[in-house]
């Protein structure tokens, strides 16, 4: 699922849609950087809860791009 978020270019403070912190994005939680892409994990997950979701998230982008073909 593709959210937008805004982030504070004076401040660098990324602002989360209330959805998401009342799904738990609160606090300190772990980010995983590329060089086009930002991971944001729940604090709660594992990293094979991580893996399965991005595999989820790859199907989603393949099926976008193939939209946009």
């Amino acid at each position: 699922m593709k959210r937008k978020l805004q982030i504070n270019r004076k401040t660098g403070v990324l602002y989360l849609p209330r959805e998401l912190m009342d799904d738990g994005f609160v606090g300190e939680t772990s980010a995983y950087l590329a060089p086009d892409t930002l991971l944001i994990t729940h604090p709660d997950a594992d990293l094979d809860q991580v893996e399965a979701n991005l595999e989820l998230l790859l199907q989603e982008i393949k099926l976008l791009r193939g939209r946009r073909s």
